[in-house]
C-alpha cells in the first residue's frame, strides 16, 4: 500500500481489495488522508488529519464521508494511516452486514413499476418474454450474475439457437434494469455493460437502404393485395400505403377518433406510433374513406345491431381486437410477386411518391408526421416554427399523393376487391 504526497494532501492508493473495487467500480475510486489547516481562536494554525472515504449505508445510498482523525501535533502520520484504513474497513464491513442485495426479479419488478404508464402493454409483454430466457437467474442476487454468465447466455441464444435479435433485446432489458439499480446505489456495477460493449449491441447500424414499391411494381403489388389477401389485411395495407402511417398507428385506429363529416382522423398524443407526442388531425384520403372506412362501418353496423365496434379494422380471428400484424401478408406478397417488403417499406413508398409529386421536403415531413423539433431538423427547426400549413393545403397534398398511387396502381386493370 503506497502513499503519495502533493502539497498538503496525502492520498492512499486503492488497495487490491475486491469488495472495495466492486463498490466503487462505477463511482470514484480512491481513499485517502488529508491534512487540513485551520486557524484557532488564539491565531495559531492547527493542522488536522482528515480521513476522506465513501460509505455505503444500509439503504444502499453512497455518502462522501470526511472525518477528523486527530491533530498533526498529537499523532504521527503512520498512526493517521492506520486510523484512516480502519475507517475504510469499517465502511466495507457495514456494506457486508447491511441489507442483502436485491434479486434480479425484485429489481425487474421495480423497474416496471416505475415505468408504468410510459411503456405500452405489448412492450411489457415483450420484456416478460425476454426475461423468461433467464428464468433460472430471477431469484439470484444481482451481484451473483457475472459477465461470464451473461456472455454464455448471449452466445447460446444468438449463435447456437440462431436468435440474434432476441439475444440483443434480452441484454437491452437487463442493461436497463441494472443501470437503474446502479444509479440508485443498490448495486455496485452493471455487468451487462461489459457484454454490450464487447458485442456492440448498441452500435448504430448502417443506414437502412430505403425499399419501396417502385412504379413498375405497383400494378402487380396492387393486384396481389386485392386478390391474395384477406379483406382485413388488404385494408390494413391500403391504410398504411395511402397515409404513410406506421404499423403500430394503423393497427390502433378507433372510430372515436374519426370524423365522418370532415374525413379527418385525430391522432392522440399518447398512442403508439405517434412519435410527435402531440395530438394532431390527419385528413384521410377520399379513396380510403370510401373504400375502407365507410365499408367497414357498414359491416360493423350489421354485425353489432346498428352500432360500431371500437376498432376501424377489426381482426377477423379475434373478435373485438384490432388487426395489427401484417407479417403474414408480406410473406404472401413475396411468394406471389417476389416483392420483398415490410410495413416500413409502405411508409417509404408513400414518402417517395409524396416527394415526387409535391417537391417540398418540409411538406412531406409534415405528411409523415415527423417530429420537426428532433435533432435531424435542428438546422431548420426555427424556420418550421414560423411556417404553418392550412387544412386545405394539407388535404390537397394528401389527395395528390393518393391520386398518384391510384394512377400507378391502375396502369393495369384494377382487380375486383376480394
Amino acid at each position: 500500500m503506497g502513499f503519495k504526497y502533493k502539497d498538503d494532501i496525502v492520498s492512499l492508493e486503492c488497495p487490491e481489495d475486491r469488495a472495495f473495487i466492486e463498490v466503487w467500480h462505477e463511482v470514484q475510486e480512491g481513499f485517502g488522508v488529508r491534512i487540513m489547516r485551520r486557524n484557532s481562536r488564539n491565531g495559531k494554525i492547527k493542522r488536522t488529519y482528515l480521513a476522506r472515504y465513501k460509505k455505503l449505508d444500509k439503504e444502499g445510498i453512497v455518502a462522501d464521508r470526511k472525518e477528523a482523525i486527530g491533530l498533526v501535533s498529537e499523532m504521527g502520520f503512520d498512526d493517521a494511516k492506520k486510523a484512516a484504513y480502519a475507517l475504510y474497513q469499517a465502511s466495507t464491513g457495514a456494506r457486508k452486514s447491511g441489507a442483502e442485495v436485491r434479486t434480479l426479479k425484485a429489481a425487474y419488478d421495480d423497474y416496471l413499476a416505475v415505468r408504468k404508464g410510459l411503456i405500452a402493454p405489448d412492450t411489457v409483454s415483450g420484456y416478460d418474454t425476454r426475461m423468461q430466457l433467464v428464468q433460472d437467474w430471477l431469484d439470484m442476487p444481482l451481484t451473483d450474475v457475472t459477465e461470464t454468465m451473461l456472455t454464455d447466455r448471449y452466445m447460446r441464444i444468438s449463435r447456437d439457437e440462431g436468435h440474434l435479435r432476441t439475444a440483443k433485446m434480452l441484454l437491452a432489458v437487463l442493461h436497463a434494469v441494472y443501470a437503474r439499480e446502479v444509479r440508485a446505489r443498490r448495486c455496485p456495477h452493471n455487468p451487462v455493460a461489459f457484454v454490450t460493449s464487447e458485442h456492440k449491441i448498441y452500435e448504430k447500424p448502417r443506414s437502412r437502404e430505403a425499399r419501396f414499391v417502385k412504379e413498375r411494381e405497383m400494378p402487380i403489388f396492387w393486384q396481389s393485395i386485392h386478390t391474395r389477401l384477406h379483406p382485413c389485411a388488404r385494408d390494413f395495407l391500403l391504410v398504411m400505403l395511402f397515409t404513410g402511417f406506421r404499423e403500430s398507428l394503423a393497427g390502433g385506429l378507433t372510430w372515436d377518433n374519426y370524423d365522418f363529416n370532415t374525413r379527418t382522423y385525430r391522432v392522440q398524443a399518447q398512442v403508439r406510433g405517434n412519435k410527435k407526442k402531440e395530438t394532431f388531425y390527419f385528413p384521410i384520403p377520399e379513396y380510403i374513406a370510401e373504400n375502407v372506412f365507410q365499408k367497414r362501418a357498414a359491416e360493423q353496423r350489421m354485425k353489432y345491431s346498428g352500432n360500431l365496434g371500437k376498432w376501424i379494422i377489426e381482426s377477423y380471428k379475434r373478435r373485438g381486437q384490432p388487426y395489427k400484424d401484417a407479417r403474414g401478408s408480406f410473406r404472401a406478397i413475396l411468394t406471389d410477386t417476389h416483392i420483398d417488403l415490410s410495413d416500413h417499406d409502405l411508409r417509404d413508398t408513400f414518402a417517395t411518391i409524396a416527394r415526387r409529386v409535391l417537391r417540398d421536403t418540409l411538406l412531406v415531413s409534415r405528411l409523415l408526421t415527423h417530429n420537426l423539433n428532433a435533432s435531424d431538423y435542428d438546422q431548420m427547426s426555427t424556420t418550421t416554427d414560423y411556417i404553418g400549413i392550412e387544412d386545405d393545403e394539407f388535404r390537397s397534398a394528401v389527395e395528390r399523393v393518393s391520386a398518384e398511387i391510384l394512377r400507378a396502381a391502375t396502369a393495369a386493370k384494377q382487380p375486383e376487391a376480394a
